[in-house]
């Protein structure tokens, strides 16, 4: 425009450098100010003369290569941020700070650094344009430099993240072996090492998924179901150690035996989300830890064996007698079938003789008591009861506990030991 100075186009360049060079200089005060400042701001960080100190030292190194870089007009994207800073990611991954703490420490280190630039302008010597064209520019070249260093580090996080996570399982994993391989293991070191403390009560589980499902959702999905169990028979937590992408093994530690009912009501209702879970028998110490997992193994051995379907919860309690005799399959069913005969067939009718026979054993042979229990009539269970014993491989009168223990195998096992053959006729 006609009568007005012409532009310098270097001035807001100069100001930068010059900026710079004033901030060079006082770079430790700033520093320190600013490691004050994240003290207070930032709950993650702890406080304390060493921390602060290391924050100054880190905070130098990072602000020196910014300013340089300002100072010769590098382009940001290719300005490659300090050891200092990677090696500080790595160390908040490894402490288990969140990514987003570290983020916006650096973001907050941004504004520090250019409100310290901005503080030096020489507002005397240049125009109020060549300060606001001066501040942009600073602006603009810090968060384009900020969003290439934050990625930087947002990628050295995940991986320090990673080996530190696959590092502490691991060590979990070797921890859980030997205590259950029955090593002598000292129980603080231990408790330590698993974040869990094993002077408590605990609860074991095994949870479960047919294969085949996404298994980063699926391993989600046994997480979620763990929590759950651990808030319904809490208070407590979970300890979970993965097995296969489809399986964990879980423990849940409480400050004292669950209350009347709580285990039984895990298994009074079909988990929707297709996990299913065995549950073994309370119990306490590093001893009761390793009871408990080996009660929720025998009992996902009944439920693989019997087939269970999808989302059952299979408590060690109901299915005690099943598991001693589950680890031997064919034993098993040699047991069933010589002690039911023909009343082992698989079937529906079959199926109700049997339980009307348990039930007429528990009662004493009672035929008013086991119609009360099943809300049939008593000449029924008489019914019943002669169609069994004509069935039998031996008289009832002969090793009931046998047949009592016959009859519940096939309750808890159903069709694995039963005989799909057709029935003798009756």
């Amino acid at each position: 425009m006609s009568g007005e100075p012409a532009r310098d186009s270097g001035a807001a360049e100069r100001v930068i450098r010059a900026a710079a060079d004033a901030l060079e200089r006082d770079v430790d005060d700033v520093m320190r100010r600013f490691a004050a400042f994240l003290e207070h701001e930032i709950a993650e960080i702890p406080a304390g003369p060493a921390v602060r100190a290391d924050t100054v030292r880190r905070g130098r190194a990072g602000t020196l290569i910014f300013l340089n870089a300002l100072r010769r007009g590098d382009p940001p994207e290719r300005v490659e941020p300090a050891g200092e800073a990677i090696s500080y990611a790595r160390t908040l991954a490894g402490r288990g700070v969140p990514l987003g703490v570290l983020l916006r420490i650096y973001y907050l280190a941004l504004g520090f650094v250019i409100e310290a630039l901005e503080e030096r302008f020489d507002t005397a010597g240049n125009s109020d344009k060549t300060l606001l064209d001066a501040t942009r520019k600073l602006t603009h070249y810090g968060f384009v430099l900020t969003d290439v260093w934050t990625g930087r580090m947002s990628d050295e996080y995940e991986r320090a993240r990673e080996r530190w996570v696959h590092g502490a399982e691991e060590l979990r994993r070797e921890m859980i072996t030997s205590v259950l391989a029955g090593h002598d293991v000292d129980t603080d070191a231990a408790s330590k090492v698993l974040a869990y403390e094993l002077r408590r009560h605990h609860l074991g589980a095994v949870l479960w998924v047919p294969p085949g499902d996404d298994q980063g959702a699926t391993m989600l999905r046994l997480q979620t179901a763990a929590a759950d169990i651990a808030a319904e028979v809490g208070p407590g937590r979970a300890l979970i150690l993965p097995q296969s992408p489809t399986r964990i093994w879980a423990w849940v530690g409480m400050s004292s035996t669950p209350a009347d009912g709580a285990v039984e009501g895990l298994a009074t209702r079909r988990r929707t989300d297709g996990v299913s879970v065995a549950i073994g028998e309370p119990d306490y110490g590093i001893a009761g830890f390793t009871r408990t997992h080996n009660d929720a193994a025998d009992a996902a051995g009944v439920a693989a064996l019997a087939n269970f379907a999808a989302g059952r919860v299979t408590l060690y309690r109901s299915v005690r007698v099943a598991a001693l005799f589950a680890r031997d399959p064919d034993r098993t069913r040699r047991f069933v079938r010589g002690q039911l005969g023909s009343l082992a067939a698989d079937d529906d009718e079959s199926a109700r003789l049997r339980a009307t026979l348990m039930v007429y054993l528990e009662e004493r042979g009672s035929r008013v008591a086991t119609a009360e229990r099943l809300g049939i009539h008593p000449n029924t269970v008489a019914n019943r009861v002669r169609a069994s014993r004509a069935l039998l491989a031996h008289d009832l009168a002969e090793s009931r506990v046998e047949l009592r223990i016959a009859l519940r195998l096939a309750l808890a096992l159903g069709s694995s030991v039963l005989d799909a053959a057709p029935p003798v006729a009756r």
